[in-house]
C-alpha cells in the first residue's frame, strides 16, 4: 500500500506493483488529480488504522 498526497506519489506506487494506493488530501494535490490513480482518497489520516 502506498499513501500520498501527489499523482506523482501514486503513480510510483502503481510503478512499483502496491496493490493499493491511497490518495491522501493533507497535502499539495487535489482530488481531481489524485482520484483517477487511487483506490481511495481521504480528506486526512484521521480515522485511518492499520492491522
Amino acid at each position: 500500500v502506498v499513501l500520498g498526497d501527489t499523482a506523482m506519489d501514486l503513480q510510483a506506487g502503481r510503478a512499483a506493483g502496491c496493490r493499493a494506493t491511497l490518495g491522501v488530501l493533507t497535502g499539495l494535490g487535489k482530488h481531481e488529480e489524485l482520484h483517477p490513480l487511487a483506490d481511495a482518497v481521504l480528506p486526512d489520516l484521521r480515522g485511518l488504522s492499520f492491522a
